[in-house]
């Protein structure tokens, strides 16, 4: 209130600065009194009385009373104008009679023409009161003063019909803004119980509700977007519900087809799971095969070196059985040597008897030395023969054990060539083991790996089919959430979903 208050002391202060009705246009207007407040009511008069003869006006006064209680009005504001005082109490005044014009639809135009007629009683009045008369000379500051009285006072019923027509005009634009806002509360409410209605219908899952073409102009477009969202929300949800069936019937069969993925993968992760246990224990097989292999290359090579030795002591045995021979035949000489020898001997001995025999007496000593001599070369003889005999039956032996010997030798370098080809072969088994058992050892871990994957896709298969059926209750779900809605046009949305369904099928 008192920021209002403030407001309307700067505006009247500013209105009086400018049109400069200071101290002393109000005394010019405070001398005029006299002569207002006695011509005011004849003004007054004039003012009604062609008030009554203007219908636009005469309509605003039921009977003469009420037009004395204006005009008693009037004078009384009157009254504050010709004492110069525009103060809070003036404005006030100023504002009900403003606000009063406002509210019983007095156009602008009917209160200056009125203040036209008023002043024009009252300014000819004043010249007339204050003009010289007869004899009187008029001077020049006669004039200056009425004219600065008259001009105040124009100034002041200017400000008057200023402040009050601010007055109106606002009041008029409240009434407009008010009357406006009456009209679009009014036109809310009925969009408000328009769209309502629509809302309920949406809520209550209708679609096929459209707002009809009775609202205000200025929510036509509300309007055209409403029926339209509608429209494509009706339309969207017939696709869906179109779809829903294809839908269902899909992932109903993409939940059988993981089921059975699922399955398969389980048992082919069981097949992996044995071919891998069966790996194992191949590879293990081989892995001892090739120990046993690597085993057998050591003892063939081994047995390779001792055939190899033992050639080379038949080799030697054979050179020492040769020497034997060679020494039984040098033997043999030797003993023909002996009994060549015992032979002369014997000889010599029969030769020495012949002689002692012949020398009688003189030779029996002799003849005895002979025959010791010739025992002695008889048994040379005879042991040179079992000699000989011994070293033949020797060396028949020595050769029988020499060919023996050499072909005990041709065996042996033919089992040192065998057992080399023997060892060549197992070499080459003991590395294919060796390889083989890396080549499995590879195949296993590969295998393992392929069981750990087959695992692995099983336990996704087993969640794809959880999720594939998870969906399929979704999917039927949201078809009986879609069923719900009227979108029109359900049987041929039934059966375009059921030949959706097919088509998917």
């Amino acid at each position: 209130m008192t920021q209002i208050k403030s407001q309307s002391d700067t505006n009247l202060s500013d209105r009086l600065e400018f049109v400069q009705l200071d101290a002393k246009a109000a005394e010019q207007i405070r001398s005029l009194k006299p002569i207002l407040d006695r011509e005011l009511p004849h003004g007054l008069d004039k003012f009604y009385q062609r008030l009554r003869i203007t219908p636009e006006v005469r309509r605003f006064f039921s009977d003469d009373s009420m037009m004395a209680k204006a005009k008693g009005g009037q004078v009384g504001h009157w009254r504050s104008i010709s004492t110069g005082t525009f103060d809070e109490s003036y404005v006030a005044n100023v504002r009900t009679i403003g606000l009063t014009h406002a509210r019983i639809g007095l156009e602008p135009r009917w209160y200056i023409g009125g203040y036209a007629l008023i002043l024009d009683h009252l300014v000819r009045s004043i010249v007339a009161e204050l003009w010289p008369k007869g004899m009187m000379r008029r001077t020049q500051n006669d004039a200056a003063d009425i004219g600065g009285a008259l001009a105040s006072l124009l100034k002041a019923v200017l400000l008057d019909m200023d402040l009050a027509i601010s007055v109106y005009a606002e009041a008029a634009e409240d009434a407009r803004m008010k009357s406006e806002g009456e009209a679009q509360a009014r036109e809310r409410e009925i969009v408000a119980k328009s769209v309502g209605a629509g809302l309920a219908r949406v809520a209550a899952k209708d679609l096929t509700f459209r707002l009809a073409g009775d609202l205000p102009e200025a929510y036509s477009q509300l309007q055209s977007d409403f029926n339209g969202a509608l429209e494509q929300l009706q339309t969207a949800l017939k696709s869906v519900s179109q779809s829903t069936g294809g839908i269902t019937t899909g992932t109903q069969e993409i939940a059988t087809a993981a089921e059975e993925l699922s399955r398969r993968t389980e048992q082919q992760a069981a097949s992996l799971e044995e071919t891998a246990a069966a790996l194992d224990e191949i590879t293990t097989t081989v892995h001892k095969t090739a120990d046993s292999a690597k085993s057998a290359r050591e003892a063939v090579a081994s047995a390779k070196s001792d055939a190899e030795r033992s050639g080379h002591v038949v080799r030697q045995a054979v050179e020492a059985m040769s020497k034997i021979e060679s020494s039984s035949q040098q033997i043999g000489q030797i003993i023909g040597v002996i009994d060549e020898i015992a032979f002369q001997t014997n000889l010599l001995a029969l030769n020495a008897g012949v002689e002692a025999a012949r020398a009688n007496e003189a030779g029996r000593g002799f003849a005895v030395i002979a025959s010791e001599v010739r025992a002695l070369a008889q048994r040379s003889a005879e042991a040179a023969k079992s000699i000989k005999d011994l070293i033949t039956t020797s060396t028949a032996e020595v050769s029988e054990g020499v060919k023996l010997v050499a072909e005990t030798g041709a065996s042996l370098e033919r089992i040192v060539v065998k057992v080399g080809e023997i060892n060549l072969v197992v070499n080459d088994i003991a590395s294919g083991a060796q390889e083989q058992a890396t080549g499995l050892q590879e195949i296993n871990a590969a295998v393992n790996q392929m069981d750990q994957v087959t695992q692995q896709n099983a336990a996704m298969a087993e969640e794809a089919t959880a999720a594939s059926r998870s969906l399929a209750k979704e999917s039927e779900q949201l078809k009986r959430l879609i069923e719900q809605f009227d979108v029109g046009e359900r049987a041929a949305g039934a059966v375009n979903g059921r030949a959706a369904a097919r088509a998917v099928a």
